[in-house]
């Protein structure tokens, strides 16, 4: 942000604003067009993001899943337990540690995110449309450097 901008334009210009406020405004807008292109398969944009991860690293557990998915753990018992209802995931035994649950994407977890990202497919591609491969690679490093140092 310049020197030159007041207070409120830091906080209420989308273009020439505080660079970590519009990284939120941005993730909040992205979330909320998740959040209804899911709708269709009556999935929350967390539970898709929790069905992925779990998808992508069977035999997880909640805890695993909440400090990929940036959530707390009890958020994601929530959200395993709706989808358990839903039989889109499934819990094991830990072959040592019984209070320990093991997650693994059923057979309908897999159509349903399947479908899922199919939609989240489109909106990606709507959010990458006007830049060039360059461009969006830019801006994949300056987001990927942001995340990386957040410690």
């Amino acid at each position: 942000m310049k020197e030159n901008v007041t207070a409120e334009q830091g906080l209420l210009d989308n273009e020439h604003g505080y660079l970590g406020l519009m990284l939120r405004k941005a993730a909040n807008a992205y979330k909320n067009k998740m959040e209804k292109i899911l709708q269709e398969q009556g999935i929350t944009a967390s539970q898709f993001t929790v069905l992925n991860i779990i998808s992508t690293f069977p035999q997880c557990s909640n805890a695993d899943v909440a400090r990929m998915a940036y959530l707390t753990p009890q958020t994601v018992n929530l959200i395993v337990n709706k989808l358990v209802k839903m039989d889109a995931v499934q819990k094991n035994k830990h072959p040592e540690n019984k209070l320990i649950q093991l997650l693994e994407i059923t057979p309908t977890g897999k159509q349903l995110l399947t479908q899922c990202n199919e939609l989240v497919l489109t909106l990606e591609n709507q959010l990458e449309f006007n830049y060039e491969q360059n461009e969006q690679a830019v801006i994949r490093k300056w987001l990927s450097q942001i995340i990386e140092n957040e410690g």
